[in-house]
């Protein structure tokens, strides 16, 4: 077997290896916290515990850093169809606005996963807006006293950085959390 295929189809595995970790890893989170079983999630059972944790894990593993999931590889650990995961996430987006115990269920299953990105409160982002302005700020004020500082470059990188972070800030999904 040539090597770059043979390269390409080992990295191939290793992405599927990862984000099949990060899938049990959310499944596993929610399973804890609802008190639903792995087996209960994957069955046929439509109650509304048991579809809200499919929702709530559909809706996590949606959220993560480091991967990307196609509907039907989320749909195919569940057992579900692509069709299913694009449902559930119709209707997650309506109970994440309107359904204050489902939404809390996520929040704090989201909490717990560190490979999970969850958005923040309108709160938060304004006072990670109004953090991030601050530092800028002083870090502004200390170019303008310090000319000559051989730090200068440094600082003026940070300030660049935080730029950045400021714009990703302003783009960001929120979420409601009363």
């Amino acid at each position: 077997m040539n090597s770059n295929v043979k390269d390409k189809l080992t990295q191939q595995l290793q992405q599927l290896e990862a984000k099949h970790i990060v899938m049990n890893q959310v499944l596993s989170a929610v399973c804890e916290a609802t008190g639903i079983s792995e087996y209960k999630i994957k069955s046929n059972d439509r109650t509304r515990p048991v579809s809200d944790a499919r929702h709530a894990f559909f809706y996590l593993v949606t959220l993560s850093r480091d991967h990307s999931f196609t509907l039907s590889e989320l749909g195919n650990f569940l057992n579900r169809d692509h069709a299913t995961v694009l449902h559930s996430k119709r209707v997650t987006k309506d109970y994440m606005l309107t359904d204050k115990m489902f939404r809390r269920m996520v929040l704090k299953i989201g909490k717990t996963l560190p490979s999970i990105n969850i958005p923040m409160s309108i709160d938060e982002k304004t006072k990670a807006m109004k953090l991030t302005t601050d530092r800028i700020d002083t870090l502004n004020e200390w170019l303008k006293t310090h000319p000559e500082n051989p730090y200068r470059a440094k600082v003026q990188e940070d300030v660049r950085e935080l730029e950045n972070e400021l714009k990703n800030l302003e783009t960001s999904e929120t979420i409601k959390t009363t």
